[in-house]
């Protein structure tokens, strides 16, 4: 088997695994909300794209960003997760000031001599 060929298959196995975590997290969510449960895209977004995204989804990918890392919830005091997520993934010039807050706070801070 040639190395493009064994390439080709763990790509594939990726992909495949990928999916499968996929269907588990949208399981969970809809165990834990029922009520809230959408389907997701069907295709894959790019950062192009990620402005299809309606609020539901938003919403649903918050429910289980809060499973994931057990957070009580998504909007609690002042931690606004819903509206950060849509902003961000909604509107471009908030993504771009949000993306430039992020570039600054990530920068290591210079001590004055």
């Amino acid at each position: 088997m040639s190395d493009f060929s064994q390439e080709l298959k763990e790509h594939a196995k990726s992909r495949r695994d990928i999916a499968e975590a996929q269907l588990d997290i949208w399981r969970a969510v809809k165990k834990g909300w029922p009520e809230f449960v959408v389907k997701p895209p069907s295709q894959e977004l790019t950062p192009g794209t990620c402005d299809l995204l309606t609020r539901q989804q938003i919403d649903m990918g918050v429910h289980a960003f809060v499973l994931a890392c057990n957070l009580s919830g998504g909007s609690v005091g002042d931690v606004q997760i819903y509206d950060l997520l849509t902003a961000y993934l909604q509107d471009h010039v908030a993504r771009t000031a949000i993306n430039e807050a992020v570039t600054e706070a990530s920068r290591p801070l210079v001590k004055a001599c």
